[in-house]
């Protein structure tokens, strides 16, 4: 998995417009999606928007390589359904790196 892979760069509407309207095709929103986030996202891309559309992967700065794309993350703003694993992911990788340099642990 490439951890912070989705700093920079942008992605396409069709590839995650179904988290704003129609996620798990139960006519919701994504639960894991702020009220914010989710606000913003429906504004700027509504139901029958061109899926040739994109949409910024960080939406601070997505030309940029910084933490804004985890914070974002954290606060349940990711633009992708694999941003919050990216986090948690990162989580369990930092905990398996603190275990494995204590002795005796496995």
């Amino acid at each position: 998995m490439n951890i912070g892979a989705h700093t920079i760069g942008q992605t396409y509407c069709k590839f995650f417009r179904y988290r704003l309207y129609n996620f798990t095709t139960t006519g919701k929103s994504d639960p894991s999606l702020s009220q914010s986030a989710l606000t913003q996202f429906q504004t700027m891309y509504q139901k029958n928007i061109d899926d040739t559309e994109q949409v910024a992967l960080d939406k601070d700065n997505h030309l940029k390589l910084d933490v804004n794309y985890y914070k974002n993350v954290c606060g349940g703003n990711g633009v992708l359904e694999s941003d919050p694993m990216e986090n948690l992911f990162a989580l369990f990788s930092w905990a398996v790196v603190v275990q494995v340099g204590r002795r005796n642990v496995f």
